[in-house]
């Protein structure tokens, strides 16, 4: 999708279908979300004005409008229930040096059009993503605690958190019926956060240390992936207590080159300015694996000198936290989607990291063998487009 439409292609081959499956709009770049079962579509206008239909509720992919919602808020990134019952987006939220305003999750039913709640959260500095559970009923809140004032030098008083992070990692749960806080925790082992670092070039650098934190398919679990790329933290949905911990690790016999990356080690974000690595991680359709992805970047004594490294796709089991794949090594995802039949990965990355190219790139879409990683198909994009898999709906 770009723009004003979206263009069928063959999900084996990547190649453009008919374009009798196009979808178009009448607006440019809608926030879409479809139902995993295919029954629900939901379109939000991005321009929201006050004659215009802001939330168009449709019987799946161009089917017949259920419900248009107007909330009071002008809300983005929507996400339905497995079943397409129950829909959930936000408004968007500043942030700045000292952190995030109040952020607010909105539950509507997609049948009647009610709002159930609106759910509420000043916990501290987010770290993203949030998570809605399967059944659209749990949101799961990652987030550190910081100081009201960030400088490289304040000292904090006894029991206020430093003011150079990271800092340990809290979740926060709540249910999206009542807006209630339903449990909090804090990962054992596990810091986050981004931070001022000292200054280059009479200007502050920031220094990040963002691990992976993702949802099981069947909303039973969270995996942690710390910064370090050390441990696997698996924590029980319900009460976010802790099941598993395990080391990430490589298998004998994988060779050092396929792994090298990982041989980098945790580097220490306060090392160097501006020093850091950002994780990302979705789980496997069966439940048993995470797909990792991320990347790290360091600034050298000027504030041009910028190196990064992409640490491509790495597939991790998650009784073990054994790594017993990994792929496009030097590249950074921006989507991970797997297949409802758990055979294929879809990848969408730029086809030159964002550290190198300058301030533009193509992007390079691949669909990869779920078990090896092998690239089965690809096609180059001259732009950013979203990708959506749609699937298919019995009626």
């Amino acid at each position: 999708h770009v723009g004003r439409a979206y263009q069928s292609i063959d999900p084996m081959s990547l190649t453009d279908l008919d374009d009798d499956g196009a979808l178009r709009f009448d607006y440019d770049w809608p926030q879409l979300a479809i139902s995993a079962d295919g029954s629900t579509f939901v379109t939000i206008n991005p321009s929201q004005g006050l004659l215009d239909h802001r939330i168009t509720v449709r019987d799946g992919i161009g089917g017949a409008v259920r419900q248009t919602i107007a909330p009071d808020d002008a809300v983005y990134n929507p996400r339905l229930s497995t079943d397409g019952s129950r829909l959930v987006a936000e408004p968007s939220v500043d942030c700045g040096p000292i952190g995030c305003g109040e952020r607010t999750w909105y539950t509507w039913d997609t049948r009647t059009g009610e709002l159930l709640a609106a759910t509420r959260a000043d916990l501290g500095a987010p770290v993203w993503p949030d998570l809605v559970d399967p059944g659209g009923r749990r949101l799961y809140y990652p987030f550190h605690q910081q100081p009201s004032v960030l400088t490289s030098t304040s000292t904090p008083e006894p029991g206020e958190p430093s003011a150079v992070g990271p800092w340990p990692l809290q979740i926060a749960s709540y249910d999206l019926t009542t807006g209630q806080e339903t449990a909090r925790a804090t990962v054992p082992g596990v810091s986050a956060g981004s931070w001022q670092a000292e200054p280059i070039d009479v200007m502050y650098v920031g220094q990040m240390e963002l691990p992976a934190v993702a949802l099981s398919p069947d909303g039973s679990r969270l995996a942690v992936v710390d910064a370090a790329l050390e441990t696997l933290t698996l924590l029980d949905a319900g009460t976010l207590a802790v099941l598993e911990t395990h080391a990430v690790h490589r298998p004998e016999g994988l060779t050092d080159r396929l792994l090298g990356w990982l041989g980098l080690g945790p580097q220490s974000a306060r090392a160097k300015a501006s020093e850091g690595r950002a994780l990302g991680a979705t789980w496997s359709i069966d439940g048993q694996f995470l797909y990792l992805t991320g990347h790290e970047t360091e600034v050298g004594e000027t504030i041009d000198d910028i190196t990064g490294h992409g640490l491509g796709i790495s597939k991790i089991e998650v009784a073990t936290g054994e790594i017993t794949a990994v792929a496009l090594e030097g590249h950074d995802a921006n989507v991970i989607i797997p297949a409802p039949d758990g055979q294929s990965l879809y990848i969408l990355m730029p086809e030159t990291p964002w550290w190198e190219n300058g301030g533009g790139s193509a992007y390079v879409l691949r669909r990869l063998d779920a078990d090896s990683l092998e690239t089965m198909a690809e096609r180059r994009l001259d732009a950013w487009h979203q990708i959506m898999l749609v699937p298919l709906s019995d009626t």
